[in-house]
Order: structure tokens, then C-alpha cells, then sequence
């Protein structure tokens, strides 16, 4: 009976120390993706244009806001603006942990780093809009940036491959 015990014990941390355990985390270099599945080209098209007209939207308004803020609207201003770089950053993380058809590999890192460009275009106003008092010139040429920004977001919209 002792043998018998003895012999399981063994052959169960036998057992432990062959199969191990595998780590579940992914190295740093490799992308992490919520699906583990592409989708095709036009579901990702969909998915794109959806997330792309969020940053759009937000550069769109702040373009205008940009111009017609006041030393009396700026704290509002200042809080949409910080609204819209939440919107653009969970916009971009939506692009980034979806896994994108082979043809759009290329698409998906011109729009993550459109995005980014989004995202840092609406820090520099959150900074102009913090300095009091507001300096008008600062925020003209934030426009034309963001407009430079917005055009080249619209040029990756609605692109798919049949």
C-alpha cells in the first residue's frame, strides 16, 4: 500500500513538472488583438470609417471652437477639449487591439498614427486653453494644423479593396 502511495505522489508531480505551465502573456513586440480573427475588407472599411468619423468629428468641432473661444467660454471650451482627447484615444485603441485583413496592415498604422496626430493636436489646445489669457494666434495656427490633420484622416475613409 506504501509503494502504491508512493508511486502516485510520484507519478503526479511526474506529471506536474512535464507539462508545466505555459505563460498566457504574449510578448510586448506582438500586437494583442480583440478577436482572434481578421475581419474581411469591408467589415474593417465599416469599422474604420466608424472610428475615423469620431476623430473627424472631434477635429472638426475644435477647429471651430478653436476660433471663436473667449476668455468667458474657455473653461467649456477646455472641458470639451478634454472630452474630445478621450473620445480620439479610445477611438485609437479600438483600431489598435482590432486585427486588421493583410491588405489593410498598412492602413491600420496610417490611421493609428493619423489618430495620434488627432490626439496631440487636441493637447496643444488643452495647453493653449489653460493659458490665460487666451493667445489667439496660438490657437489660429492650431487650426490650420488641425485642418492639415483632418484632410489626411479623410483620405484614409472609405478605402477598401474589392
Amino acid at each position: 500500500m506504501k509503494k502504491l502511495i508512493a508511486l502516485s505522489l510520484a507519478l503526479i508531480i511526474l506529471c506536474c513538472v512535464f507539462s508545466g505551465c505555459q505563460s498566457s502573456q504574449q510578448p510586448a513586440t506582438e500586437p494583442t488583438y480583440n478577436m482572434s480573427y481578421g475581419l474581411d475588407a469591408m467589415q474593417y472599411c465599416l469599422f474604420l470609417n466608424k472610428q475615423s468619423t469620431t476623430v473627424l468629428n472631434q477635429l472638426s468641432t475644435h477647429m471651430v471652437l478653436a476660433l471663436r473661444v473667449t476668455n468667458e467660454t474657455k473653461d467649456s471650451a477646455l472641458e470639451s477639449a478634454r472630452n474630445s482627447l478621450i473620445a480620439i484615444q479610445d477611438a485609437r485603441y479600438e483600431v489598435d487591439i482590432m486585427c486588421p485583413p493583410a491588405e489593410y496592415a498598412k492602413n491600420r498604422t496610417n490611421v493609428l498614427r493619423l489618430f495620434d496626430n488627432a490626439a496631440t493636436d487636441i493637447e496643444q489646445m488643452i495647453a493653449a486653453l489653460e493659458c490665460t489669457p487666451i493667445d489667439s494666434a496660438a490657437l489660429s495656427a492650431l487650426v490650420e494644423q488641425m485642418q492639415t490633420d483632418f484632410a489626411a484622416l479623410t483620405a484614409e475613409f472609405n478605402v477598401y479593396y474589392k
